[in-house]
């Protein structure tokens, strides 16, 4: 199960598509699979936003590969949030 809070320091990063502050934190231990408010992950923000360079820190950086099954607030996983 995953913890929801409202946004995170890596949440807020991919937000201002800051892709080395993305990468900082993610070599420091932080999760993309943390859920903001909206249950949406990093990877779900960074998708929505175009944010390739933060998608990429993300892909490349964490620890294990994101949870490509991971559903949002809206009900839509990272496939349903990359066709919009």
């Amino acid at each position: 199960m995953s913890v929801v809070c409202t946004q995170t320091a890596l949440h807020l990063a991919v937000l201002t598509d800051q892709a080395d502050i993305v990468g900082r934190l993610l070599d420091c231990g932080a999760s993309s699979d943390v859920l903001d408010s909206r249950r949406q992950t990093c990877v779900h923000v960074a998708i929505l936003l175009g944010t390739t360079s933060c998608l990429r820190q993300l892909l490349k950086h964490s620890r294990h590969p994101p949870n490509i099954n991971a559903i949002s607030y809206d009900g839509l996983s990272y496939l349903c949030v990359n066709s919009y």
